[in-house]
């Protein structure tokens, strides 16, 4: 993979999204959901060197050369947070979550045990039984994993 190409993708990708808002008057045609997933998936597989799960694994994206099991979140500069899961993760199940920006770019801002973001769950407005980490509190939240708990990265994508 060529990381220079896929931010420069990516911005483009965000830059084309935007335009159509624009022409058509109508927000929400951002990226998001499978398509946003898929993405940030790809980006943190890279960067932490995981090997990526079948899509539509229930609860697993992916998994370290040690087998340890990895669950990705993805979000945007727009989102209010993380979804997470129906239930209590196990204790051994890792949570990476990434913010991918407009330009092209990401940042890791969750790395560490999927029961510390667990830990400050919501249940999501549309009562779907689907928890909810928000932005601020998630973001506070991964400053007290200890360092021994966060997964290493590889490459700098």
């Amino acid at each position: 993979m060529n990381p220079e190409r896929v931010r420069d993708l990516i911005k483009q990708l965000f830059q084309i999204s935007r335009q159509l808002e624009k022409e058509m008057y109508r927000e929400g045609l951002m990226p998001s959901g499978q398509q946003l997933g898929n993405l940030g998936e790809i980006l943190l597989a890279d960067r932490f060197g995981l090997e990526l799960e079948k899509p539509m694994t229930v609860g697993i994206d992916a998994c370290t050369s040690n087998g340890d099991r990895v669950q990705i979140k993805t979000t945007t500069e727009r989102g209010r947070g993380i979804p997470l899961c129906h239930e209590k993760p196990d204790d051994d199940i890792h949570l990476l979550a990434a913010l991918i920006k407009s330009d092209g770019s990401f940042d890791v801002i969750f790395n560490g045990p999927m029961i510390f973001a667990w830990e400050i769950r919501q249940i999501t407005p549309k009562s779907t039984g689907i928890y909810f980490a928000s932005m601020g509190p998630l973001l506070r939240k991964a400053k007290t994993v200890p360092m021994e708990l966060r997964l290493t990265a590889v490459s700098n994508l």
